[in-house]
């Protein structure tokens, strides 16, 4: 089998191409950021399509926050699904298999997506909130 460090560099324009896809995509969605300096990212991104689309090794996935993940997943998976067409589109311009296989499917990049970025929590009523103090600052006036 070939070594990541080996794949990596025999795909790297592909694998470039696909982080600018998502960059770009990140860089549209107000309520999605980057966690990570790029590098890093590249790297984490690099290392989880290796394990889950080259060596066919998925584990269990075990969102930080079920409900977070439930919105992002709701939100977002119609912005992943067709990114993870052009990722195929982009695979098969480059004479790759990746995404290819049987059993790939866009659930792996929206996991890695989820793990990997900031998403913001929806459910931050901070306007709520603070309109919640004001009025109970206004009562204790009176």
């Amino acid at each position: 089998m070939i070594s990541l460090k080996q794949w990596i560099h025999h795909n790297l324009d592909m694998l470039q191409e696909l982080v600018i896809l998502i960059m770009d995509w990140v860089n549209r969605t107000p309520e999605i950021g980057c966690d990570y300096d790029i590098a890093t990212f590249k790297s984490k991104l690099y290392r989880w399509i290796y394990k889950s689309y080259v060596l066919q090794q998925r584990e269990g996935f075990n969102p930080y926050d079920p409900e977070l993940y439930e919105y992002f997943s709701m939100k977002f998976s119609e912005d992943i699904i067709d990114m993870f067409l052009q990722c195929k589109e982009m695979s098969r311009s480059y004479n790759s298999t990746l995404f290819h296989k049987s059993g790939d499917v866009a659930l792996d990049i929206e996991q890695c997506l989820f793990t990997y970025l900031l998403i913001e929590d929806p459910y931050n009523d901070e306007y709520d909130y603070d309109e919640e103090n004001n009025i109970y600052n206004n009562i204790d006036e009176s």
